[in-house]
């Protein structure tokens, strides 16, 4: 006999060896126990679930000669069921709707249905994917489905239900199948290779099941690919080469190359792993499950992590990089990127821009405390030491380099030149009639004062969002839907109160701000296409004495 693929020799044949679907299997079992069998049924679900395996079972237990009477169980030795296993069975019909849509497919089967069974007390029709029956089709079998014969059992497999008009599902019973879960699928796997006698790896397994996405065709199908390529024992190397995904290590090593700022070793294996056949999409949806486990971990739920134990150790101290809502917005934006990746040609420049665009944030706060960590080194004896030491060279080096030209002359040239002055910071300016146009008018100033004072943090969050009206002297900035953790920092008291002093300095004393969160389309229109600036601030009193007098007497501005 030739070589039967393990989902084929290893599919249920009575209801306690059905994985899973529980709701279903009880539901089957009391209609048959208490003879309440519907006409017609619908089994709707995922690929690989069990649909056509039940709609078997079921036609057994109906047509079983030797069931009891208090079981609903076939007993697969009789004539009948043995026929139903092989296929052979007369009364059993098993239709494909995707070869069959015609409306004469049809016709031929209702011609059919009235003949009494041969072998059995019913007659079944299993017709899988339905749902590509064509309209014409449908509406002929309206009728026979509504009022069949006594001994007629319809049976509906579908993966798209919702493709079904509603006619026929009105006169169906409709059972909906789920996907099977991991720690099932891993389970059901670890039995059958058992019985195979092929050693596995737990990590392997785990892999296995993961990757099948809760379709146990799937996860059978690929062990067969496994067992072609492993010879024998399969560990967790193999299953990676053949999904053509990376080691968990490697996800591992990727998430802190990036997170430290390692860029160069980052792209060197990002492009490493590409070339070894790494599939994009694949990649991304490890990550969201990465980060998903981080999530679990911070809702201590390290129970429902899934992940070799090594990994779990480098994911706790991964871990306390993040606040909560850093990774709910991680997760957002690795999910949203999963649809576009299937469009982009060059999917590994996405991916390898993505990672940084997701992670920047972190990145610009990580930059600002360091740069907070230098100024306090300076604060230190040894600091004080190595300042006095350049600090002659310094100034020697600001020394204005005398110019033999007329400074006047300079002044005006420039002045003619430059036509679009930058904001004086510190100059005196009429706040008396502020109003929307004075706050978007002077909101670059704000910018330019945060990056002046080195308040790098701050300019990073606000910078996803804009100032969108002004009302009861106060600035209300708002952020779109999907940045709420810029939103949640910026409530702070620390944060609030930093920039409301800013903006107080810069709009003196007559404004304050409050931050929200809107959606998209209550943005207002002619803000849309906004883009603010940070201006570089001079003030008055950083600006040569001579200079000011030029700037008087020819009614001048810096530039």
């Amino acid at each position: 006999m030739s070589y039967l693929t393990l989902y084929r020799k290893y599919r249920p044949q009575n209801f306690e060896e059905t994985v899973e679907q529980a709701a279903i299997i009880k539901t089957l079992k009391n209609a048959i126990l208490y003879d309440r069998k519907a006409h017609a049924y619908i089994f709707a679900g995922p690929r690989g679930t069990g649909k056509t395996s039940l709609a078997r079972i079921f036609a057994k237990a109906v047509n079983c000669m030797n069931r009891k009477d208090d079981s609903a169980e076939p007993c697969n030795t009789c004539e009948s069921c043995l026929a139903i296993t092989s296929g052979d069975h007369m009364d059993v019909i098993e239709i494909d709707a995707a070869s069959n849509t015609s409306v004469d497919n049809v016709r031929e089967l209702i011609e059919k249905v009235n003949y009494l069974p041969a072998m059995g007390k019913h007659k079944l029709y299993i017709i899988d994917e339905t749902h590509m029956l064509s309209n014409s089709a449908f509406n002929a079998l309206l009728k026979t489905l509504e009022e069949p014969p006594a001994h007629v059992i319809f049976i509906l497999a579908t993966t798209d239900p919702h493709k079904i008009p509603v006619t026929i599902q009105s006169r169906c019973q409709r059972l909906d199948l789920s996907k099977i879960s991991q720690s099932a699928i891993v389970k059901h796997l670890q039995k059958i290779l058992k019985l195979e006698k092929v050693k596995i790896t737990d990590e392997a397994v785990k892999m296995i099941a993961k990757y099948s996405g809760g379709h146990m065709r799937d996860s059978l199908s690929i062990c067969d690919q496994v067992l072609a390529f492993s010879e024998g024992s399969i560990e967790l190397s193999h299953v990676l080469d053949i999904v053509g995904t990376a080691n968990m290590d490697d996800i591992v090593s990727i998430i802190k190359l990036v997170t430290d700022n390692q860029l160069q070793d980052y792209f060197e294996l990002i492009e490493s792993l590409f070339f070894k056949g790494l599939d994009p999409i694949r990649f991304v949806s490890d990550l969201i499950e990465f980060y998903r486990s981080i999530l679990l971990v911070k809702l201590n739920l390290k129970s429902l992590v899934l992940l070799p134990d090594n990994v779990t150790v480098d994911l706790i101290s991964i871990e306390k990089k993040y606040q909560k809502d850093q990774v709910s917005d991680i997760l957002k934006k690795l999910s949203f990127s999963i649809q576009d990746i299937r469009y982009m040609e060059n999917s590994r420049v996405y991916v390898e821009t993505l990672l940084l665009e997701v992670l920047t944030p972190w990145l610009v706060e990580s930059i600002a405390s360091q740069n907070i960590t230098n100024q306090t080194i300076q604060t230190t004896p040894a600091g004080q030491e190595r300042e006095k030491a350049i600090t002659p060279v310094i100034k020697e080096a600001q020394k204005p380099v005398e110019h033999r030209s007329d400074p006047v002359i300079e002044v005006v040239k420039s002045f003619k030149t430059k036509t679009k002055p930058e904001p004086v910071f510190g100059e005196i300016e009429n706040m008396d009639n502020m109003d929307f146009v004075t706050v978007k008018h002077h909101w670059p100033k704000v910018l330019g004062h945060l990056k002046k004072n080195s308040k790098m943090k701050l300019r990073a969050l606000i910078s996803e969002g804009m100032p969108i009206k002004f009302e009861d002297d106060t600035i209300i900035f708002g952020f779109k839907k999907g940045h709420e953790f810029h939103y949640n920092r910026m409530i702070e008291d620390s944060n609030l109160s930093a920039i409301n002093v800013v903006i107080k300095d810069v709009y003196h004393n007559k404004a304050s701000i409050k931050f929200i969160l809107i959606d998209s389309n209550d943005m207002p229109i002619n803000l849309g296409n906004d883009k603010f600036e940070e201006k570089v601030l001079i003030d008055k009193k950083d600006i040569p004495e001579h200079v000011r007098k030029i700037m008087d007497a020819v009614e001048g501005e810096v530039v």
